[in-house]
């Protein structure tokens, strides 16, 4: 029996300079849908020194990462938000 992996690849993921801001101010930058990742992905991400990472191609979404909907995901930052982490890059 094969067990299917459906998490996202974080190696594909860019490390972009920024810090994120308290939880209040930072989740209402988030835009829906968040993107699963594994347990294992999660604590690779956050011992790392970035708190933001872009999606490949060209128009790749910028995502931090955290505790979800009962698990981990990349959270998705809405438009301005990612513009404003995109252009201290």
């Amino acid at each position: 029996m094969s067990v299917i992996n459906d998490f996202y690849p974080i190696d594909k993921l860019k490390p972009l300079n920024g810090l994120c801001d308290d939880f209040h101010t930072e989740t209402k930058k988030l835009q829906r849908p968040y993107v699963p990742i594994s347990v294992r992905s999660y604590h690779a991400l956050f011992n790392t020194p970035f708190n933001y990472y872009q999606m490949p191609g060209r128009n790749g979404r910028v995502v931090t990462f955290g505790n979800a909907d009962g698990g981990y995901a990349l959270m998705p930052l809405n438009r301005d938000a990612a513009d404003d982490v995109l252009k201290f890059q």
